[in-house]
């Protein structure tokens, strides 16, 4: 029981005993027991993995677009290694290391890289492996030490019993998400991993919270997808289809109709053969187009056919403009119909993302065209294009980006710019994409030697559509800004763009990118570099947005596809 005690001032106060002071100490409810138990078990593991990445950043070995290494890290880290290290190792390992120590490399060079490709490879894998289990050993002693810390507090401060729960439950739903087969988890953790390592600079979100066999895994899938196109090239291309269409809309689409089957896109109904013959040069140029729906933009908008059908320009692709109430018979919205120029501009759904399409149905008018400031650095596409007389671009060549922070002054693998050469040849698994004096695209194996005719191409992987073939699925399934080239069975050049990395359009896969070119009679195609690369531009503005806000005009570019205006 509590004693009263006064003073001289009349006041008082109840002193309680000492263990009703204790009981009346202020608990940690449920709630805030697992608040804290989440609190302490995410900052542990935080700490964890942002000790392994600052680590690996420090000591891991950097590869360039074209496999370059680091010669101070790859030499450093197999000339360090002493007898006992050598002991750990498997015979071939130690052969390797013993063999490469004998050439006397002080220096890795690309040329030595090409030559000693297969040997590079097992070393980098060597070295890695080296790296990782020194960064693991030290990581383990501070996670174990930091365990013994979380435990302690875990016992003061809390319930541990329903704190184990909570940690219990934390490690069945990591472990269910990183190895249970179930086809949705694994759909989608797969996705999460390849878009991830298909990154120059957040590969850590794979490889910090999955097994490295799993993201090395993912790794290998798509370069055995990769060389199984190896030898899989353009064969032939129909150039009599593509000669008419471009001579004679109207009687390609005549005989087009006779074998026309349900849902084919080159096709109209029967009001076309009702309409002016200027009206159906139009819409045979344009069959993409919906008839009601333009007609009815048309009575909205006479200003647009002031001049007739010939010569109609609607241009509301500017970003923030909106674009038109015109649809195409799959339900795109048209951006811009340029006659003169026989442009098509459309916004697709690229699954939930923006994409944007650009159709040039005049092959003749395509250039790839060089930066004017190369080796030094790049330029913006929009900047190309301007300096060549080009209405319409896009990203051409990938180039050396160690770091993500490159110019664009040094193209990755061999480009041909109106029959100059840059660059060398990408390895096997890559493709080429060669535009040749007939105006068609050739798809290439990268190593192969430069068609006969061709005036320009470059290199990238994979090739999307080969002979109207279409990529293996479920490989290339990252989503990321995409960017992409090819040309349609009439010959009419495919401009696909994706926008991606935000909230409103997370990008898509390369195979979303090929539903939408075989939906417009897509032939032959190829991926080019995408993220932030990824870029179009049409009549002075960027007509989709670059996944890096602070750079709306895009990166600076080796060179780019260029479409020329009258």
């Amino acid at each position: 029981m509590g004693t009263f005690n006064g003073n001289t001032a009349g006041g008082g106060h109840f002193s309680a005993p000492a263990g009703k002071k204790a009981k009346d100490k202020k608990k940690i409810g449920g709630f805030g027991q697992v608040l804290l138990a989440l609190a302490l078990f995410a900052s542990l593991f935080l700490l964890y993995t942002f000790a392994r990445n600052m680590f690996s950043q420090q000591k891991s070995l950097q590869w360039s677009d074209l496999g370059t290494i680091s010669a101070q890290n790859i030499v450093s880290e197999i000339n360090k290694m002493d007898e006992a290290d050598l002991e750990n190792l498997s015979e071939q390992e130690r052969e390797t290391v013993v063999s490469f120590r004998q050439l006397g490399v002080t220096e890795v060079t690309e040329s030595f890289l090409r030559e000693h490709d297969a040997e590079i490879e097992s070393l980098r894998d060597l070295a890695s492996s080296q790296i990782n289990l020194r960064v693991d050993r030290i990581l383990t002693i501070v996670f174990a030490c930091l365990s013994i810390l979380f435990l302690i507090l875990t016992v003061v401060f809390c319930k541990w019993q329903r704190t184990i729960c909570v940690l219990l439950a934390l490690a069945i739903i990591y472990l269910v998400c990183v190895f249970s087969n179930i086809p949705l988890i694994k759909k989608y953790r797969d996705m999460w991993i390849s878009t991830a390592m298909s990154t120059m600079r957040h590969q850590g979100l794979a490889t910090f919270y999955f097994p490295e066999s799993m993201c090395k895994g993912n790794e290998d899938d798509v370069r055995r997808a990769e060389e199984g196109q190896i030898g899989d090239n353009t064969v032939d291309v129909p150039r009599e289809e593509g000669q008419l269409f471009a001579d004679d809309p109207i009687e390609a689409m005549r005989q087009a109709m006779e074998n026309a089957e349900e849902g084919d896109l080159f096709t109209v109904d029967d009001s076309f053969f009702e309409m002016s013959e200027d009206q159906q040069r139009f819409y045979a140029r344009f069959y993409e187009l919906d008839i009601a729906s333009t007609e009815a933009y048309l009575k909205d908008h006479p200003e647009a056919v002031s001049n007739g059908y010939e010569h109609i320009f609607i241009n509301n692709s500017a970003l923030g403009a909106g674009g038109t109430s015109i649809r195409t018979k799959l339900g795109e919205k048209v951006l811009a119909i340029d006659t003169d120029n026989q442009i098509l501009l459309l916004e697709v759904d690229a699954a939930g993302s923006r994409g944007v399409l650009a159709i040039a149905k005049d092959n003749t008018k395509l250039h790839l065209f060089s930066a004017t400031t190369l080796p030094t650095m790049g330029q913006t596409a929009g900047t190309i294009a301007s300096n060549n007389g080009g209405i319409l671009a896009m990203t051409g060549s990938g180039f050396i980006d160690e770091g993500g922070v490159g110019m664009g002054g040094e193209i990755a693998g061999y480009a041909m710019c109106g029959g100059r050469e840059y660059g060398t040849h990408l390895g096997w698994g890559s493709k080429r994409l060669e535009l040749h004096e007939d105006n068609w695209f050739y798809l290439q194996d990268a190593p192969s030697s430069t068609g006969a005719g061709t005036t320009d191409a470059m290199e990238f992987h994979p090739g999307i559509l080969i002979n109207g073939k279409r990529i293996d699925p479920g490989i290339w399934t990252s989503q990321n800004p995409r960017a992409c080239i090819g040309q349609s069975s009439r010959g009419e050049i495919l401009m696909l763009c994706v926008e991606g990395r935000t909230l409103a359009s997370p990008g898509c896969s390369i195979e979303v990118c090929a539903d939408i070119l075989v939906a417009h009679d897509g032939l032959n195609a190829i991926n080019c570099d995408g993220g932030t690369t990824a870029i179009m531009w049409y009549r002075g503005n960027p007509v989709m947005r670059c996944s890096n806000a602070a750079i709306p005009q895009g990166r600076y570019l080796p060179n780019a596809w260029v479409i020329v205006g009258n």
